[in-house]
């Protein structure tokens, strides 16, 4: 978990979680923006020189529900691949869903690949 590693991010989640101590029950955009997107975008903006490259892995999409819950999670999704900082690389796995495909496909990214793993060798 980064807030384990990475001193400063873990000083500025434990901010916004004082500030909103009841964000549990916010929007799941919401809560990425707050404990994510925000706290690294301020690192970033601290750091003069080059900064660290921060992996953030989200693993079989695919399998986070159906309907309304994955549609929140897709559009949570859009809203930080939209606002992260460009240290800032984002993994996404899970099988070619249509929703998932279209979800992706709306969010401008600069540096965008595709694979399937049965294109693989």
């Amino acid at each position: 978990m980064l807030t384990k590693v990475h001193k400063p991010y873990s000083d500025l989640v434990a901010e916004a979680l004082e500030k909103e101590d009841d964000i549990s029950t916010s929007p799941l955009a919401y809560q990425l923006l707050t404990l994510f997107t925000l706290p690294l975008s301020a690192i970033g903006e601290k750091n003069a020189g080059p900064s660290e490259t921060v992996i953030f892995v989200v693993d079989a999409l695919d399998e986070c529900g159906l309907g309304q819950r994955r549609k929140d999670i897709l559009e949570a999704l859009a809203v930080l691949l939209s606002k992260l900082p460009e240290d800032v690389k984002v993994l996404v796995t899970g099988r070619d869903e249509p929703d998932i495909r279209d979800a992706l496909q709306k969010v401008n990214i600069a540096d965008y690949r595709k694979q399937y793993l049965n294109d693989i060798e």
